[in-house]
């Protein structure tokens, strides 16, 4: 019953159907996974064009604060 009305009250406030409703999700989550993935492709084109490694040989946490990966 609780999820009826729920639903009831997301139907009467939104404008369209539960199909629309999900492909403004879809959208909306496709949009910013194209933004995360254009950042990514942004840092290894210029890692890339300036010939450096994206991280350090040592991954551990004592050698973050020392050599900062060129990635983040």
């Amino acid at each position: 019953m609780l999820l009826w009305a729920e639903f009831d009250k997301m139907k009467a406030t939104a404008s369209g159907s539960v199909v629309q409703m999900q492909s403004e999700v879809c959208a909306k989550q496709i949009s910013e996974n194209c933004h995360c993935l254009k950042t990514i492709a942004g840092a290894l084109l210029l890692t890339a064009t300036q010939n450096t490694a994206q991280r350090v040989h040592r991954d551990t946490e004592s050698g973050v604060g020392l050599n900062v990966w060129n990635f983040r």
